[in-house]
């Protein structure tokens, strides 16, 4: 099942950078997420070419 979770820019933060956490709230639920940069446009590529768009990958924390 293809699964697609977008944050928006504005949602970003630099590495160092400081959590805010509104109030009322005391804690936040964080996960660990293996994100696939696409490297260049892509659309209705089969399966077994997919990973040739594939610019890199990396971990953040959602």
């Amino acid at each position: 099942e293809l699964v697609i979770f977008l944050n928006p820019t504005s949602s970003y933060l630099e590495n160092g950078g400081t959590i805010e956490i509104p109030h009322p709230l005391d804690s936040l639920y964080q996960e660990v997420e293996l994100a696939m940069v696409i490297g260049k446009k892509v659309r209705d590529v089969p399966e077994s070419t997919a990973m040739d768009y594939v610019g890199g990958s990396t971990v953040f924390i959602l």
